[in-house]
């Protein structure tokens, strides 16, 4: 891993789970039930609270609650770890020496 260069495109690895493990707010959300939504449901608003994120598009967050497969749940936290990534410089770090021999590193 090399660090970052501020003219040169960045390419960032996002893991969800780990991200929402992170937050405090990582519940099982993927598959049908009503339990699983009303999970999807809480991780959503533990979002929008924690981070001010706004989902004002019905549709959008109808998307989110009704996909049992929780990928687009997926791609919201996504989206949010790296614009949070790329906006505070202080979380890319450059690989310590003790750490040049790991593949790479996931930002949460």
């Amino acid at each position: 891993m090399q660090p970052p260069e501020p003219d040169k495109p960045w390419l960032l690895e996002v893991c969800p789970h780990v991200t929402l493990h992170h937050e405090g707010i990582y519940e099982p959300y993927k598959g049908t039930g009503p339990d699983r939504r009303e999970a999807r449901l809480r991780v959503l608003r533990a979002l929008e609270r924690l981070h001010s994120i706004r989902l004002d598009d019905r549709e959008i967050r109808y998307a989110i609650l009704e996909d049992a497969g929780g990928d687009a749940l997926d791609s919201l936290v996504a989206a949010h770890a790296v614009a949070r990534t790329v906006t505070d410089p202080s979380r890319v770090h450059p690989p310590a020496a003790r750490d040049r021999g790991v593949e790479g590193y996931v930002y949460v």
